[in-house]
This record gives C-alpha cells, sequence and structure tokens, in this order.
C-alpha cells in the first residue's frame, strides 16, 4: 500500500487527491502518466508561501529526478474539486473509512 494524500472539506468525506497531483505534474511535464502514478511515492508536504510544496520520489531504474511540486490554494481546490465530481466512493479495507478516488485521465491535446 503506497502512501496517499487526502483532502477534507468538513463535514464532506476525505478525497484522495494523490493521483490528480502526480498526473497532472506528469501530463505537463511529458513524462508518462501511468508509469509517474505507479511508481511516486511521498516523501513529504509542507506549505510556503500560501503555497503547498508536496516533495515526491520515484521508485524506477530510469533517470527520473526527485520532484516538488508546488501548487497554490485555488489549483488545490481544483484538483478536490476535480476528484469530487468524477471520482467513486471507495472503503478503506483496513479501517473501513468511506473516501473518494479517482482515476486520472490524461486530457488529449486537440
Amino acid at each position: 500500500m503506497k502512501p496517499q494524500l487526502f483532502a477534507v472539506r468538513a463535514p464532506e468525506l476525505p478525497l484522495d487527491i494523490t493521483d490528480e497531483i502526480i498526473g497532472r505534474w506528469a501530463q505537463t511535464s511529458g513524462k508518462d502518466v501511468v508509469k509517474a502514478i505507479a511508481m511516486a511515492g511521498i516523501v513529504y508536504f509542507q506549505e510556503k508561501n500560501n503555497k503547498m510544496d508536496f516533495h515526491f520520489v520515484f521508485w524506477t531504474s530510469e533517470k527520473w529526478p526527485d520532484t516538488v511540486i508546488t501548487l497554490d490554494w485555488n489549483q488545490i481546490s481544483d484538483v478536490m474539486r476535480e476528484v469530487k465530481e468524477k471520482g467513486i466512493e471507495r472503503k478503506d479495507l483496513r479501517w473501513g473509512t468511506r473516501y473518494i478516488e479517482k482515476e486520472f485521465k490524461p486530457e488529449v491535446q486537440k
């Protein structure tokens, strides 16, 4: 089981925003989205200058640099809105906690 990032606006269900954050970064960085999501591990996150820095490591033999993904609060709200609108309800197998998760689907460029 890999570490996940959750965001919540009480009293709503928690939102698993992990794949959406990594997927958006991979898409704009020209990385393979599926690989990025599968290989990424959150190391830590911190608030700095009214933004959130998410520090990721990629567990691969390929030359992928450790990455900091910085999002402002409007971007985080956008991620949360996307997960809430298009995600599905899941239940944690160990604790039984309900949450919403969305599979990241890259946007098709026209």
